[in-house]
Order: structure tokens, then C-alpha cells, then sequence
């Protein structure tokens, strides 16, 4: 029963052997084959009669054309794609005889680029199949599509301005890490940086040329991408017998690195988001460009004690000769970024109306803000006297604080704060005066205690929630940062705490007073709570006094220290 139940099922199907036995090798269609279910897998096991029809040139054109040309309308949607969703399947079985065949004449090539020669918005999905079967060209047969590259001086305008498609953004990382070979790497990120590639991209950053911000979040992800991935592959070019002493930042960078670490372009994207100050998308995205060079300095590696050496050093040079680039761009527009703190863009303008009517909408901080001050954060932690001069004289700092205690309930913008007034307190006076006088020495500290009276509206904010909490409701989000700021504030670890002591004594005796009762009654007794290791008495007692203290004095800055 079962068997003739099996058989008659079996006998009503073919597979692509059925196929190929039926007919000449010449005589055999496309279509014929993409209706078998076994096409793929026959394709992958590399069946030679079947090798021989699909390298045919008909054959192999016909492929290149259903990943590239949209499926007749009559189509039903659920076979839409199953032809091009099979044809890719096949062309990227990693088969040699067909990647050869693609690129021993340039139209194929030709075809595949094709998709791009449109002023229309590309099909996702088949621009995706494009994507990946040159990726797969790419690491097998690199010398040719370069070769095919170069003669195309049209392949970067016309594909950059489709940069909205996500798959075009991986088609270019492909071009950049797809082959293993280091020299090619090196030898194609010298060919796209002759043709102005990261130049072309952060272009797209501009929102007053383009407004859509489905360009500004590839081109800022297509940069950043580029950047960890050269990063990473110039750390790994280090070998044992290098000089210590003659490691550069540009030590095996390659081109596109080079570029994207020079001042020129730092400055274009500066200019971008300066110019940019009507569109949130593009502001947002020239930020997280800037940031992203830092995010990007691997902090382990594996090797020997010589290589490690050298990664430590060569990781620190890197980071050094691009502080010093960003204070030399970024002192100069430090008052534009504070105007953009104070009156971002926002996304949706419906978002503006309902908030003149509701408090809670009005009191959002936005994703500008979250980004620009997690940049100050960071230009704050190069503890630059040119930097700080730029803070200092614009008041961005005391902005910061007003916006700590107005937007209470945003824990994300309250860490980027309490870290901004940690690296202060923590960062070297610019200069040393005999006798001390600290609007000289650290002129941002002083602006910080004195000009924004830190200390008083620490202790207000903290008197009204107690009072709130009292009325029934919820303790504010803001005061674990308030703590962990006031311990700092009063810890004798803190770098600049002979500072701070005078600048307490610039302060009305009654506000120092009431600080250290302060102190004295609300925060001991709570940094001591949480300074309890969480194990049993006996295993805690077993830590040395000077481990035990360190969670009193310093609680647990180091999660929010993120730069």
C-alpha cells in the first residue's frame, strides 16, 4: 500500500537529470530547469552535464536578466520572484566555470550594473541578488572587475545616487572586504579613493542638497562601516619586527582611512551638519560620523607581548592625531552646537503642536540632544585647553545642566550630563597658578560650581523629590545620577578636589553649610547602601579595606564613562 502510494507520487515528478537526459545539452531551456525543485541543489553539487548549459551564453544572460529586470505584471504575487529568487541561488553557488564565464566579457557585467542606469527607486530585492552575485565575483575573480571597474567612469555617480537602498550600501562594502587578499583590499581602496569616494558619500550628509533621510542613514552607516573595518585591518597588518618607534597613524592605512582621518573631511562633515540645522535626520547622523572613529579602537588583542606593544601604541597614536583634528575643527563651531542643544530640529512637526498643549511631549529631549551632548561628553574627555576655552566662553556646559533637571525622566540624557561633569572634575587644569586661582587654572570647573551653582541645585531638586515622593509619587529618574554626582562632588579621590575646595570657599557660607549636612545626612547614608557588595559577610570581609572603600568613594561611575 505504501509503496504504490510512493510510486505513483515519485513517478508524476522530474528532476533537472530528467531534464538533461531528455534533451541536447543545446536544446535545454531556462525555464525548464527553474520549474525542477533539485535546480539549486544540483547546481551546488556541481553536475557537469548541467554546468554545460548553464555557462551556455544564452543561458547565463537569461539568469543575469531576471535578477535585474522586474517580473512581468501579470505575475502572480506569490511567484513573483521565485525565477530571480532561483537564478540568484544558482549564479551564486560559487561554481568556477560561471564566475569565469561572467567576467570574460564585459556584458554581463554590463547587465548586472544596469539596474543602476535609472533615475527611478530601485527594487530592493533585486537589487539585493545584484549585490550579491558581485559580491561573489568579487572574491573570486577581483583582478577582472576591477579591471571592468576602471574603465567604468560612470559606476560610483550612478550608483551613489541610489545610496537609499540598503543593498547598495553593502554592494560597496562588499567591493572593500570581499576578496581576503590584503594587497587587493589596499589596491581597491586606492582606486575608489582616487575617484572621490568618501567625499561623494558624506555629500549625502548636506540636507539642504538632500533632504531624505533614508541617504542620511546609509551614507553615515556606509562611512562608519568603512571606518571600523580599515581600522581593524591596519591594527592586524602589525607583525612582530615592526619599529615601535616609527608607527604612525597612517601605518597600513589604506587610502579610504587616510581619507576619512584628514581634517579636510572632518571639516565636511562639520560643515554638513552646520548646514543641516532644519533636519534632525541629517544632524543626527553627521554626529554619530564624528563619534564613530573612537567606538572603533579595539581594546584586546591576541598575540604576543611584542604585538600587543605595538597595538597599545599604534591604537594611542591614532587616537591622539585625531583629537587633535577634531580640536582644530570643532573649537570654532562650539557656539553653533549649543544653539542646536537649545533649539534642535524635530522629526515630525505634528510633534510641535500636540506639545504646546501637553507638558509631557514639550519635556522630550529628542535624539539630537542625546547625540550632541554625548559628543560634548566626548570632546570634553581630550581635556583640550582649546576645547574647553570653546565650552567655557559658550556657556554649553551650563545649557547642560539646566537641561538635567528640566528633562527629569530621560535617564539616557542624564548619564551623558553627570559624564560631562565627571570628566570635568576629573580632567588636568590647563594651567597651574602660584598661588591657585581657579577661573585661570580650570575655567570650566569654576564655571561649573560657581556660575551654575551646581551644588545648590543638586540639593533643590533633591528636597523636591523627597517632597513628591512623600505625595505618593514615583521617585524621579534623575536622582541616581544626582548621587552619584554629590559623591563625587565630596570625595577627596577626586583629582581636582583641592579646586573644589576653594572654589567652595567663592560660594555663600550658608550654601557650603548646608551642603555638608547635605552630604552628611542624605548621601552617606545611601552610597553606603549601595556600596554593599551583594555576597555574604564573611566573603565580603575577606576584601581589603582599600577594595571596600573604593565602592563608597567612587560608587559605579565607570557605567557611564563610555568615552
Amino acid at each position: 500500500m505504501f509503496w504504490s502510494k510512493f510510486e505513483s507520487m515519485t513517478a508524476k515528478e522530474s528532476s533537472v537529470q530528467d531534464v538533461l537526459l531528455a534533451h541536447e545539452t543545446e536544446s535545454v531551456t531556462l525555464a525548464s530547469l527553474l520549474e525542477k525543485e533539485d535546480c539549486i541543489q544540483e547546481t551546488k553539487a556541481r553536475n557537469p552535464q548541467l554546468i554545460k548549459v548553464l555557462v551556455r551564453k544564452d543561458i547565463l544572460l537569461e539568469m543575469v536578466n531576471l535578477i535585474t529586470k522586474e517580473p512581468p505584471g501579470e505575475v502572480d504575487a506569490k511567484n513573483r520572484f521565485k525565477d530571480a529568487t532561483v537564478s540568484c541561488e544558482m549564479l551564486n553557488a560559487d561554481v568556477p566555470e560561471m564566475t569565469e564565464a561572467l567576467t570574460q566579457g564585459p556584458e554581463y557585467l554590463d547587465c548586472l550594473l544596469d539596474i543602476f542606469d535609472t533615475t527611478e527607486t530601485l527594487n530592493p530585492i533585486l537589487t539585493s541578488f545584484v549585490t550579491r552575485t558581485f559580491g561573489l565575483l568579487i572574491a573570486r575573480r577581483p583582478n577582472e572587475v576591477l579591471e571592468y571597474l576602471s574603465r567604468k567612469e560612470a559606476f560610483l555617480d550612478m550608483t551613489l545616487k541610489h545610496l537609499n537602498v540598503t543593498a547598495v550600501t553593502d554592494l560597496f562594502i562588499r567591493l572593500i572586504t570581499a576578496h581576503e587578499n590584503d594587497a587587493f583590499r589596499y589596491k581597491m581602496c586606492e582606486w575608489l579613493n582616487g575617484q572621490s569616494f568618501m567625499e561623494k558619500i558624506v555629500a549625502f550628509l548636506d540636507a539642504s542638497k538632500t533632504p531624505d533621510s533614508d541617504y542620511h542613514n546609509n551614507s553615515a552607516q556606509l562611512i562608519c562601516d568603512i571606518i571600523r573595518f580599515s581600522r581593524e585591518q591596519q591594527l592586524q597588518q602589525l607583525k612582530p619586527e615592526d619599529d615601535i618607534n616609527a608607527l604612525t597613524p597612517e601605518t597600513y592605512a589604506n587610502e579610504l582611512l587616510k581619507t576619512a582621518d584628514s581634517e579636510a573631511f572632518i571639516g565636511l562633515i562639520v560643515s554638513n551638519l552646520i548646514r543641516s540645522v532644519s533636519s534632525q535626520s541629517a544632524i543626527v547622523q553627521c554626529l554619530t560620523v564624528l563619534g564613530a572613529p573612537f567606538e572603533f579602537i579595539p581594546v584586546n588583542f591576541e598575540g604576543n607581548n611584542e604585538q600587543k606593544a605595538l597595538f597599545s601604541e599604534l591604537s594611542l597614536r591614532v587616537v591622539n592625531s585625531r583629537i587633535e583634528r577634531y580640536s582644530q575643527v570643532l573649537s570654532p563651531v562650539i557656539p553653533q552646537l549649543r544653539d542646536i542643544l537649545v533649539d534642535p530640529p524635530v522629526r515630525n512637526a505634528l510633534i510641535t503642536e500636540l506639545a504646546k498643549g501637553d507638558d509631557a511631549l514639550a519635556k522630550r529631549v529628542g535624539q539630537v540632544r542625546l547625540h550632541l551632548i554625548r559628543l560634548v561628553a566626548l570632546l570634553i574627555s581630550f581635556g583640550r585647553s582649546q576645547l574647553n576655552r570653546a565650552f567655557f566662553e559658550s556657556g554649553i556646559i551650563l545649557v547642560a545642566l539646566d537641561m538635567l533637571f528640566h528633562f527629569q525622566w530621560n535617564s539616557f540624557f542624564h548619564a551623558q550630563v553627570q559624564n560631562c561633569v565627571s570628566l570635568i572634575l576629573r580632567n588636568t587644569p590647563s594651567v597651574l597658578s602660584d598661588p591657585p586661582n581657579a577661573a585661570v587654572d580650570h575655567p570650566l570647573l569654576h564655571q561649573l560650581i560657581v556660575t551654575g551653582q551646581i551644588h545648590k541645585r543638586i540639593m533643590t531638586a533633591w528636597a523636591s523629590n523627597t517632597e513628591a515622593e512623600k505625595g505618593g509619587k514615583p521617585r524621579r529618574v534623575l536622582m541616581g545620577h544626582l548621587l552619584l554626582m554629590s559623591v563625587e562632588l565630596s570625595s577627596e579621590q577626586t583629582p581636582n578636589y583641592g579646586l573644589l575646595q576653594l572654589l567652595l570657599s567663592e560660594l555663600d557660607a550658608d550654601i557650603v553649610q548646608e551642603w555638608r549636612d547635605f552630604i552628611a545626612t542624605q548621601i552617606r547614608p545611601q552610597a553606603e547602601i549601595q556600596s554593599k557588595c551583594l555576597v555574604l559577610a564573611s566573603n565580603y570581609n575577606r576584601f581589603p579595606c582599600s577594595f571596600k572603600s573604593f565602592f563608597f568613594s567612587r560608587l559605579v561611575f565607570i557605567h557611564c564613562n563610555r568615552f
